[in-house]
């Protein structure tokens, strides 16, 4: 299937825009210089995965730098990625349809191909898209035959993917009616809300338990659900999709350890006695106290709940009190779990309410990433922290590599935050 085009040095189309820092700021100039080490490092990896998260997420960040800081270099590189994407993608066969979800197998191919059309000029291909959005739909009714609503791994994220690029409006309907349909079948009524057991932890333990991390748990469910309300065309619809989306809300305020500085655990199991003294959480995107309050934030503005966006707001003003590594459990610079992840959602924070203690937050997390990157940069690499095996390791990726830092700074370089939606971290 050939869906090359040459790609064009300048690409003009609308941005969605943030907050930036200027070039007379002191933090400017630095972050202009790591993100010009991060590309020279993941220029040399040549694509070879088939998840977004790893390696294909290096040509979603190639295709970003090119755009807003492009030259005749990075024009070369970018064409020899899209070469390799293109090869990739013909060689691919969808065999597995357990293994298609929004970050492995062709939906993964399907985000970069998506962004590489609106940064790259690549040419649009409706034969792929139609393939897509047939495997999409395929792999939504798979996931939710098992169980499954895990936003990386499961029906959420693969729903998150229809509505942003399903053009098909029966097709995506469909999608919505079968989900809605699933949360109602499956929803728990639980500490004066509603919400939905994790699939992992049901197989893994043989018991009920609630994932509480935007990653793969309620939060993620709940940013969908912000999604399908906005899509909605008639008010008896979004009404419905209202009160499944303040039973969510109540749930989650009502889950909160109120008597610990953490107020989100990774699994909350409400009919087994918790310790709440020992009970602690890092602070990141996929679990914690600040990826849910941006989420709980704007599900308070979608519901028009002030009580809703004061809650979040106060667990976002708590969590900048939370710099040290011990409450953070910060070991590295990734978007996942490190600083670079911290200081763009403190950003995303900060655009929200123009609090200047957030504004603080996100350039402190900033400074951090300059420090956690220093070791490695000059030597042309990246390295992760390996929890698991206690050692850093090479890591060009999106979600916890090199590319995904590279995104960060690009947004705070140019508020340009297309690449939002990848994590739910998008406007509704």
């Amino acid at each position: 299937m050939a869906i090359r085009k040459k790609i064009a040095i300048f690409i003009i189309f609308s941005i969605i825009m943030s907050y930036k820092i200027q070039p007379e700021n002191p933090l400017y100039n630095p972050s202009k210089q790591l993100l010009e080490q991060l590309f020279a490092t993941t220029s040399r990896v040549k694509p070879s995965s088939d998840s977004i998260l790893y390696d294909l997420g290096i040509i979603v960040f190639t295709a970003m730098y090119h755009h807003h800081f492009g030259n005749e270099k990075s024009k070369v590189i970018l064409e020899d990625q899209v070469t390799i994407f293109e090869e990739a993608l013909n060689e691919y066969s969808v065999e597995n349809p357990a293994k298609q979800t929004l970050v492995g197998g062709y939906l993964s191919f399907g985000l970069v191909y998506h962004f590489l059309k609106k940064y790259a000029k690549m040419e649009a291909s409706p034969y792929f898209e139609e393939n897509l959005n047939d495997i999409a739909f395929a792999a939504l009714e798979f996931q939710l035959d098992i169980g499954n609503l895990d936003f990386l791994y499961g029906a959420t994220g693969i729903l998150h993917y229809m509505l942003l690029y399903t053009k098909d409006k029966n097709t995506r309907n469909k999608a919505i009616s079968l989900y809605l349909t699933h949360l109602q079948k499956t929803k728990l009524h639980l500490k004066g809300g509603i919400t939905w057991e994790d699939y992992y932890f049901r197989h893994r333990e043989g018991k009920v338990g609630i994932n509480l991390g935007l990653a793969h748990g309620v939060p993620g469910i709940l940013k969908v659900l912000l999604s399908i309300h906005a899509y909605a065309e008639l008010e008896p619809q979004k009404n419905g999709i209202k009160k499944i989306i303040q039973g969510v809300v109540s749930f989650l305020k009502n889950v909160v350890f109120e008597q610990h500085e953490i107020a989100y655990s990774y699994f909350f199991i409400p009919d087994v006695e918790q310790d709440v003294s020992s009970v602690n959480t890092r602070l990141g995107w996929c679990y914690g106290d600040l990826s849910n309050a941006l989420i709980l934030f704007q599900a308070g503005k979608v519901i028009e709940d002030d009580a809703t966006i004061q809650f979040a707001n106060e667990i976002l003003q708590k969590s900048c009190k939370r710099t040290l590594q011990s409450s953070t459990k910060i070991r590295d610079a990734g978007l996942c779990h490190g600083t670079a992840g911290l200081q763009h959602m403190y950003q995303i924070a900060y655009n929200y309410t123009q609090t200047e203690d957030l504004l603080n937050t996100s350039q402190h997390w900033l400074q951090e990433t300059f420090e956690q990157c220093n070791p490695f940069i000059n030597k042309r690499t990246y390295k992760k922290f390996n929890p698991i095996e206690k050692k850093y390791e090479i890591d060009n990726g999106f979600l916890e590599g090199a590319a995904g830092i590279g995104l960060s700074l690009i947004t705070l370089l140019t508020g340009d935050s297309s690449w939002n939606e990848l994590l739910l971290l998008n406007d509704v």
